[in-house]
């Protein structure tokens, strides 16, 4: 069926994968490999037990490749590239941060903000909102706004949850203390009219909707209260279920000022009520695929005069499905 092989290849030199194949399926993929896969494109042995009224060769997008002695019963053999998350690009996000994010939909970076950079945004927030309205918008206080929105690092981890295509969908701040009236509640999940709130994982990567971006300028204590999320049900087969804000199935991430909590919209979360003294406050950047919104774009408009960078400008860009640009992602 492959022809004939030029040159057997060392079996034990290579990571492997099966392919099975079954009435229900053309292409039922199991795989593994010998250690771990390599953070890039990585050259993958196939041994394919294939039937000819399941699928054709020429229907798998890899070279014909020597078979070596071991396998020469099966009936074909390939390499292929198999295409890690971090293939599109070095990213900052271990294979460990990844497999934490799938498992969870939410995890956190520590130290992202330095604590200078956390003192000159409180001033700046402090001078403009006194009163601490509970929601606010922050964008156009100070250039430093701007920057974080297109931080390196965090870029580099969209680029990885999202893919090269990437825009900010929103903005807003929020804040609150003891005295704060809040409506506890559990909200988002995933969306039956396939909407911005998905989560998948296909073609070994992470496939997201609206993401979120969460930036600690407040230490959150323990307890304190402030977001809640419910762990691994961005992946839930129940959509129309939400627990109560104090169930044993709800956590109350704690974290530091200059933190960096990112979680994905298909996420159940919420907020409870504020009880640790000062105050809660952080700042959220929603990024979306390029070819999808959930906020107005025109909101963004007002930003585009204020960007000092190319970069900046191209987050801000409208969704569209034609001309498909990606970032030119920054070096972190």
């Amino acid at each position: 069926m492959c022809g004939s092989p030029a040159r057997p290849a060392p079996l034990a030199s290579w990571p492997w994968a099966w392919i099975r194949t079954d009435s229900c399926s053309r292409a039922a993929f199991l795989s593994a490999s010998r250690g771990q896969i390599p953070r890039r494109q990585s050259r993958v042995l196939l041994y394919l037990i294939l039937h000819p009224n399941l699928i054709r060769p020429n229907s798998l997008a890899a070279s014909r490749s020597p078979i070596p002695p071991l396998v020469r019963s099966f009936s074909c053999l390939y390499y292929c590239d198999i295409e890690t998350p971090a293939s599109r690009g070095a990213s900052p996000m271990t294979e460990a941060e990844i497999y934490e994010f799938d498992l969870n939909g939410y995890i956190i970076f520590r130290d992202l903000i330095p604590a200078d950079l956390v003192r000159h945004m409180n001033e700046r927030l402090d001078a403009d909102q006194a009163g601490f309205p509970h929601s606010f918008q922050f964008l156009h206080l100070d250039p430093c706004f701007m920057e974080l929105m297109a931080n390196p690092r965090t870029l580099r981890i969209m680029r990885t949850m999202i893919g090269d295509w990437l825009r900010l969908d929103h903005t807003y701040g929020l804040q609150m203390n003891k005295e704060t009236e809040l409506r506890e509640n559990l909200h988002g999940g995933l969306r039956a009219d396939h909407g911005e709130h998905q989560y998948q994982w296909a073609y070994n990567k992470m496939w997201n909707g609206l993401i979120v971006v969460m930036y600690a300028l407040e230490d959150v204590p323990p307890g304190a209260g402030g977001l809640i999320v419910v762990p691994g049900s961005h992946k839930a087969a129940i959509n129309t279920y939400k627990p109560e804000v104090y169930s044993h199935l709800v956590v109350n991430p704690s974290f530091k000022a200059g933190d960096l909590l990112i979680f994905t919209e298909a996420l159940v979360h919420g907020t409870r009520k504020w009880v640790a003294p000062g105050q809660r406050r952080a700042l959220l950047y929603k990024y979306s695929p390029g070819y999808s919104t959930w906020g107005d774009p025109a909101n963004l408009a007002k930003y585009e005069p204020m960007a000092t960078t190319q970069l900046q400008r191209d987050l801000l860009r409208p969704p569209y499905v034609g001309k498909r640009t990606p970032l030119e992602f920054p070096e972190v």
